[in-house]
């Protein structure tokens, strides 16, 4: 089988992070051909080599148009057409053990569109972090690229190719499937961050990189507070060593030289939190204060 898969992954350094060497790595044995689409930026001689040393080629864009932005241009240079399977995956996750579980599993369905896990939210689609498309879905998915093109607005990426690709290959009689299903772990909400521990206990080799970063902006903050989760990045890890006690897994201490100090995000947003509280205090002495005006002015 003849397949290429489009890594896309953006970072401000010049050094390739460590967690992102890891998945490329552990993707290049179940792709014969891995090309790493970054934003256009002067690699390190290190992060080079490494890359030579795998066999992995390096594709420099522009930023525009975010991840499916990436995917589209590594779509039209590399003839996907010409292959049996495409992967479109990026770097939001961290993969910290083997793939060799899901591709078995893969490998054993009759999906033309997959992923790690689908998701209910808003409409039935595929998640976009770790998307597979074999042989019959690859012409159709060109054509949905070409026809939309790059998208800046984020919020019109997600629903024109997180959500509406999937539907757009189900119509044309295309079947799409997960490994993990959010029917089972998480029916209404975000499964890869809700349901995260549980899919790890179940086998998933991938766990969201913002979880482990802390890394959610503070309106996200704001929404998972709402839900049953656990944004200790302790927790999960300690659940994966224990989930995964025979297999060699990422050495979690290299997270550190990747950027990774949950513990300062956790101080920021303690402050963000104490200068939205103070502000809401003084909206309701301001509101008390202008009643109390209009009061002497009525007497």
């Amino acid at each position: 089988m003849k397949s290429i898969c489009l890594f896309c992954s953006y970072f401000n350094s010049n050094n390739i992070p460590n967690y992102v060497q890891f998945y490329v790595k552990e993707l290049a044995r179940h792709f014969t051909q891995v090309v790493f689409i970054t934003n256009e930026k002067k690699l390190s001689g290190t992060s080079l080599t490494f890359l030579e040393t795998n066999k992995i080629e390096p594709f420099f864009v522009s930023n525009e148009g975010h991840d499916f932005g990436m995917w589209y241009k590594g779509m039209l240079k590399y003839n996907v057409e010409e292959y049996d399977r495409v992967g479109l995956i990026n770097d939001s996750c961290i993969l910290f053990k083997p793939l060799d579980e899901y591709f078995n599993w893969l490998n054993n369905q009759y999906l033309d569109f997959a992923g790690m896990t689908d998701s209910d939210e808003i409409t039935y689609h595929i998640q976009s972090y770790f998307l597979i498309i074999n042989k019959k879905a690859i012409e159709p998915t060109l054509q949905f690229f070409k026809k939309h093109g790059i998208q800046s607005d984020r919020g019109e990426v997600i629903k024109i190719y997180e959500l509406g690709l999937c539907n757009y290959l189900q119509l044309k009689g295309l079947k799409a499937g997960a490994y993990f299903q959010s029917k089972i772990y998480m029916p209404k909400d975000n499964p890869s961050i809700y349901a995260a521990h549980k899919m790890i206990k179940d086998g998933s080799p991938l766990i969201k990189k913002k979880i482990l970063f802390n890394s959610f902006t503070l309106g996200e903050y704001r929404e998972i507070e709402k839900h049953d989760f656990n944004h200790n990045p302790k927790f999960y890890i300690s659940c994966i060593r224990g989930s995964n006690k025979k297999t060699l897994l990422f050495d979690f201490n290299l997270l550190k030289a990747d950027g990774y100090n949950p513990n300062l995000k956790r101080v920021v947003l303690w402050s963000e939190r104490a200068k939205d509280n103070l502000l809401s205090g003084l909206k309701v002495i301001y509101r008390k204060l202008k009643i109390r005006e209009l009061r002497d002015k009525l007497s």
